[in-house]
């Protein structure tokens, strides 16, 4: 009954629509109202979650979060959205915990592996965090969120020329075209091309002018 409810619904179809789009203020305005219609529904409150976390309200995400796995959703995705809003909250043994309960539940997911690895790496666990992100590279070297996190630890690490060939991969064959110009701006930047930052990241912001990792 109570999905026959939500796919009925046009607060969830236009939220999904918003939550798809990436654009989650609009995405929150429209699953709170479907919540309200389906109020234990722990698809609308993962959504949610995730929307929160995207907007940098890490402790509304985080009492989400834990209402979906009380709700019985319990999945790898979920302790993995866990992980990270607890990583943004700097609780890192909590995030670890959350990640490896991931982690127990699907083994094989490289995106988890790759979340996991820039964890340890953050926490000064290079070699670890190196040997994950091997790991995560073997099961699907062309993973978006694989190719994201090796960004980013390349980025920390100066590794420039690796950097690069990241980039060149994550371009390929991430379908995300908000980040894609985010990351081609943020090397970039990083690398003293202001020029070519700068026109990648207004194409950004016109994609979506409430992203903070933009204005930043």
């Amino acid at each position: 009954m109570e999905t026959e409810a939500l796919q009925n619904s046009r607060h969830y179809q236009l939220g999904k629509h918003y939550y798809d789009m990436k654009r989650y203020e609009q995405a929150r305005e429209h699953l709170r109202e479907a919540l309200a219609e389906v109020p234990t529904n722990p698809t609308v409150l993962y959504m949610l979650s995730y929307c929160e976390f995207q907007l940098d309200n890490d402790e509304a995400a985080y009492e989400l979060c834990v209402d979906v796995l009380q709700k019985g959703m319990v999945t790898e995705y979920v302790y993995q959205l866990l992980g990270l809003i607890l990583q943004s909250q700097k609780k890192w043994y909590e995030a670890e915990q959350a990640l490896l309960q991931a982690l127990a539940l699907n083994p094989q997911e490289p995106g988890i592996i790759a979340t996991y690895a820039y964890l340890m790496f953050h926490t000064g666990h290079v070699k670890k965090a190196r040997l994950l992100m091997a790991e995560a590279q073997r099961l699907n070297p062309n993973d978006s969120t694989v190719l994201h996190y090796q960004f980013y630890i390349d980025l920390i690490a100066s590794n420039k020329k690796q950097q690069r060939k990241t980039l060149e991969t994550y371009v390929e064959v991430a379908d995300d075209e908000l980040y894609k110009l985010i990351k081609i701006g943020e090397e970039a930047y990083f690398r003293d091309d202001y020029k070519t930052a700068k026109e990648n990241l207004i194409q950004a912001f016109l994609l979506d002018p409430t992203n903070e990792r933009v204005k930043e």
